[in-house]
This record gives C-alpha cells, sequence and structure tokens, in this order.
C-alpha cells in the first residue's frame, strides 16, 4: 500500500488496475463469468417458464376432463393441450401426448424435447415430462 502525505497508508481503490496500470485478469474473469450466465439464463429460463405453464395447463385438463368425464372428451383435451402449446411456442405433438382413462382415474402424460441454441453452434436438447393424475367422476 502506499502512504498519503500524512504517511497514513492510502486505502484507496484503484479499482480494475493495479499500481502498474495493468488490468487485473480475476476481474476479466469474473465478468466473462458473469455475461456468460447472463447469456444462458436469458435461453434456458424462458423455456423453463414455459414448461411450467404447460404442466399447469395438463394439471387442469386432468381435473377438467376428470370432472367432466361426459361432456370433456379426449378429443377436447388434446385440442386443448395442443393450443396451449402452441401459444408458449412450445414443439409439442399429438405423438408427445398419452391420455389414459380408467374406471375411476384419467391420467395425462406428455414427454417433449425443447432445442435450445447455443453458441459456437451447438444445441441442448432439453427434455420436460409432465405426468399427472387424477379422479374422474
Amino acid at each position: 500500500m502506499r502512504r498519503n502525505k500524512f504517511g497514513r497508508e492510502d486505502s484507496t481503490s484503484t479499482g480494475w488496475r493495479g499500481d502498474s496500470g495493468k488490468t487485473n485478469v480475476g476481474a476479466l474473469l469474473a465478468i466473462l463469468v458473469l455475461v456468460g450466465g447472463v447469456y444462458l439464463g436469458m435461453k434456458f429460463v424462458p423455456t423453463r417458464a414455459s414448461a411450467y405453464r404447460f404442466d399447469d395447463t395438463v394439471r387442469e385438463q386432468v381435473v377438467y376432463a376428470g370432472a367432466r368425464r361426459r361432456k370433456m372428451g379426449d378429443e377436447e383435451v388434446m385440442r386443448n393441450l395442443m393450443m396451449r402449446a402452441e401459444e408458449l411456442g412450445l414443439p409439442i405433438s399429438k405423438r408427445n401426448v398419452r391420455i389414459t382413462r380408467r374406471s375411476k382415474t384419467i391420467r395425462i402424460q406428455v414427454a417433449y424435447r425443447v432445442p435450445i441454441e447455443l453458441p459456437f453452434d451447438n444445441t441442448y436438447e432439453w427434455t420436460f415430462i409432465s405426468d399427472h393424475e387424477g379422479p374422474s367422476f
């Protein structure tokens, strides 16, 4: 540390540069990690949020279809799920959805993958599974 004109150690920060004026490598690395984290967050968080919203829709459809078994058929449930997936921008097709009715239960299973484009021509395939079961009246 340097001493000020009164002979005390000067505690003023030199910022990101040391006494020689060179940039601190650790600070640059921290900024790089922060920027990378923000970038990945911008890619992954919206996808996760859409998947949670779709999962809520699957849960709602189980409740509605179970409560109105005779009025709400599998076709209507499928149509509702496909509309919601399209609204959320999720790559879900009818092949990804399985609706199973038993004597007193209804179960809806949806499995799908969302491709996320990453730098340097890489793609990450994020797999989501929504599986809900409820009583059918």
